[in-house]
């Protein structure tokens, strides 16, 4: 379930900065995009809870509706009599289990053919690009390694298996030049170690290793496959927009024409190397002949962006009660018109309703710092949407051996009433299973 949320709430996220990214790809900072995406791989690929309704612990009649199943029973929760409703442990329904287990099995086994997929990949890049042989005899490349060193060791090397630059490794770096590249053409050297460099500093490697795990994890998503392509294409383009910014506007079109001169038919190596040639080479070269220095509104607006994308993966998803109340039946539009379900947002800032009676009343959010309300939000009986009191869930025992006595006694499961928000009008039934 973690999974399908995380999955649902990247795939807004993707679908938002798709939108943004088709409007404004020109008109911001490139590194705003880059940014973006990490977001993106964070939120599908770091657990954090969202309290996105759903429903859990389906009985043979009824299940409880919750906002966050994270919650852990209390140890003398153990006389809550429904076999563990408060850790999600109820029991399904055999047709149920068996298409969640089916599915489960389907994700694994997708899972792990694309993760050996890309690992194919890796290993047989990896070998061709432990062919290549050290470049230590050019004067020029010497002196630009001397001047650009980094903490990481960068090494360069020749190869006769590609046909554009590549660079790989993460923290031993090595740039691997094509043997047909003209190497004392100091201009062409001065973009393309350029641009290997940016991605170097970045880490880009890196990233690109990051985003291949989020694709195998959530590989049954078409968004995340939209994702791993546009986030490899901005990396290249966020990278020419540096090299730009570095060596001045007026080599925007030599830089172009080495990336034209140099840019073959993509190789399964840029799975995971980055390389100076074609990535959608139409649209970097688009974007390097439109570059212009980003004046303040572009970076006011960058900042905005990645500042809502962060407090969107960071922010629980708020859902409003109502939402996942549908009719079922002609026969209960006049109990519905009657049921009062409070929104999460009202219960995060004024608490629970209470009734007429003093009882509290509303979905349990399991909050650390608001208790149970009185009155739970559950739906019963032939899909009936009411509320069970927390009293009645749980009676009242004073040891582990009293609940099991009373489970013994209720061994076949039992009936409880499903009431509106009062408390008192009764409107249903909730069936409680051992």
């Amino acid at each position: 379930m973690r999974i399908l949320q995380m999955s649902f709430s990247a795939g807004m996220l993707i679908l938002a900065i798709f939108v943004i990214r088709s409007l404004a790809i020109n008109r911001l900072p490139k590194k705003t995009f880059v940014a973006l995406w990490g977001i993106v791989l964070l939120r599908l690929l770091v657990p954090i809870t969202i309290p996105v309704k759903i429903n859990i612990g389906d009985t043979l009649g009824g299940r409880i509706l919750v906002e966050n199943v994270d919650k852990t029973a209390n140890a003398l929760d153990l006389n809550y009599v429904v076999s563990g409703l408060m850790q999600g442990q109820m029991e399904t329904s055999p047709q149920a289990a068996n298409i969640f287990s089916t599915l489960y099995v389907v994700w694994v086994i997708g899972a792990i053919i694309l993760l050996l997929f890309f690992l194919v990949s890796y290993i047989r890049s990896y070998r061709k690009l432990q062919e290549a042989l050290p470049l230590e005899d050019n004067e020029l490349l010497n002196a630009w390694l001397h001047e650009n060193q980094l903490r990481r060791t960068i090494k360069l090397r020749v190869s006769d298996r590609i046909s554009t630059p590549i660079t790989y490794g993460i923290f031993s770096p090595k740039i691997v030049l094509p043997k047909m590249m003209c190497l004392t053409d100091n201009k062409q050297i001065e973009y393309v170690m350029s641009h290997e460099l940016i991605h170097i500093k970045r880490f880009d490697n890196l990233w690109k290793i990051v985003s291949i795990i989020a694709v195998c994890v959530h590989w049954f998503n078409p968004l995340v496959w939209v994702m791993y392509v546009l986030f490899n294409r901005d990396l290249e383009i966020s990278c020419d927009e540096e090299v730009i910014s570095i060596l001045g506007e007026n080599n925007k079109e030599a830089y172009a024409l080495a990336l034209i001169n140099l840019a073959e038919k993509r190789a399964s190596i840029s799975l995971f190397y980055n390389g100076f040639g074609k990535n959608s080479i139409q649209e970097r070269i688009v974007s390097i002949m439109k570059y212009k220095k980003t004046k303040v509104l572009g970076f006011g607006c960058a900042i905005i962006l990645v500042l809502a994308a962060s407090i969107v993966f960071a922010v629980p998803t708020l859902s409003t009660g109502e939402s996942s109340m549908p009719l079922i039946t002609t026969s209960t539009n006049a109990i519905y018109a009657k049921l009062d379900v409070p929104s999460i947002e009202e219960i995060t800032l004024n608490g629970y309703p209470v009734n007429e009676f003093g009882e509290t009343y509303g979905p349990d959010i399991y909050d650390s710092i608001l208790p149970e309300p009185d009155l739970i939000l559950a739906e019963g009986v032939n899909g009936v949407k009411g509320y069970v009191k927390a009293s009645d869930l749980s009676p009242e025992v004073k040891s582990i051996e009293e609940a099991l006595a009373y489970n013994k006694q209720h061994k076949g499961g039992r009936y409880i009433p499903l009431y509106l928000q009062d408390g008192k009008t009764i409107i249903g039934e909730f069936y409680i299973s051992n």
